[in-house]
């Protein structure tokens, strides 16, 4: 039985810092995939001709290829005690992952140990969306419905928390770097929040095989032949049959050239899509997931995530370094290592007033 791909490293390059809030777009080459049994490898980029824009609208998707191995068990009988054993065969292969930039959302993780933090999130929120409070309700642990057609809260798993919220705007104010900026600094001066994603930090990421196969629907084999006949002439076009006792169905595969890498191969079926307009029957091999960039929030120096660096970042970090840091968020203890040595310390501290004193332009 396949295993299953499991998202390992979410976007890592796509820095953006308080007071810097560009919309970016979703960059190729910082997306990995690693499976329990596959060696971690970039991903490359594809050009699909348009395979993929199911929709046909304007679509900013990507596409990448990923080579990994895969394997099955089969019966293997010794030749020689006529024993049956399970043998495991590994094979190259490749998926095809595509990943689509969510561009009407901002997502963001509500501190869990603060008193009264929704109520006051909510209100913020009011000033952006009026009566947005109204509309919503605290969700059950682990129901990821919509609470309302612009706030959804996105449990973690966890009974206690923290959650994700997602803020989606489906109105002309998505994607507006001026508004997501505001709703980030006066999350982040209340103290509210501990990660923040902007308008197109967000993708939908989902994989797919079998993109040498044709389902019988819609298929034109005169078509397809006649383009590999003039432009893969080692390429052939195999027509299989299936009966059940209910159903007689066909489809066709093409059998590639052995010398075409995977690459090659899914570039062939693209080619093919665009001169004929005949899509390969593309099958899903992992649910949709939903993944994100970098957090805003990550910014050295910045120790109690109010998107600013100042004599109050100092306080707290020399707190920290006297061992009272209980108030540091995982972001805020990221944020305090300075000095280049693992843990806070003293160090770290002196490297920060350094900083603020203009003894140093950079932390």
């Amino acid at each position: 039985m396949k295993k299953r791909l499991r998202l390992a490293a979410a976007l890592s390059g796509a820095a953006m810092i308080c007071g810097t809030m560009a919309v970016n777009q979703v960059s190729a080459e910082i997306w990995t995939m690693v499976g329990s049994e596959t060696e971690e490898k970039d991903m490359k980029l594809l050009d699909d001709k348009g395979l993929f824009n199911l929709s046909g609208e304007d679509s900013h998707y990507q596409v990448y290829m990923q080579y990994c191995t895969d394997y099955h068990d089969d019966e293997v009988t010794d030749p020689e005690t006529g024993e049956i054993k399970i043998e495991r065969i590994y094979n190259d292969s490749c998926r095809v992952n595509v990943i689509t930039p969510i561009m009407d959302s901002i997502w963001f993780v509500l501190r869990s140990d603060l008193p009264d933090a929704e109520q006051k999130m909510l209100e913020i929120l009011d000033q952006y969306y009026p009566e947005i409070s109204e509309t919503f309700t605290q969700r059950v642990p682990n129901e990821n419905a919509s609470i309302s057609p612009m706030f959804y809260i996105l449990n973690d798993g966890s009974s206690t928390g923290p959650y994700m919220y997602e803020l989606r705007d489906l109105t002309g104010s998505a994607g507006s770097a001026e508004r997501s900026d505001s709703i980030l600094h006066d999350l982040a001066d209340a103290g509210l929040i501990s990660e923040f994603y902007t308008w197109g930090q967000g993708a939908y990421f989902q994989q797919y095989f079998g993109w040498l196969s044709y389902a019988e629907d819609g298929f034109d084999k005169e078509k397809v032949e006649g383009w590999l006949a003039v432009h893969a002439p080692n390429c052939s076009l195999k027509e299989n049959h299936y009966e059940n006792d209910q159903l007689k169905w066909r489809d066709y595969q093409i059998i590639p050239d052995e010398s075409l890498s995977f690459e090659a191969q899914f570039a062939l079926v693209a080619e093919i899509y665009e001169a004929t307009g005949i899509r390969p029957a593309i099958y899903s091999f992992d649910d949709v997931q939903q993944t994100f960039a970098k957090n805003s929030l990550l910014q050295k120096g910045d120790v109690n995530l109010d998107c600013e660096i100042g004599l109050s970042d100092a306080v707290l970090l020399a707190k920290a370094a006297a061992g009272a840091g209980n108030g540091l968020t995982a972001a805020g203890r990221q944020n305090a290592e300075l000095d280049g040595a693992e843990g806070i310390s003293a160090g770290d501290l002196t490297a920060l007033l350094r900083y603020l004193a203009g003894a140093s332009d950079t932390l």
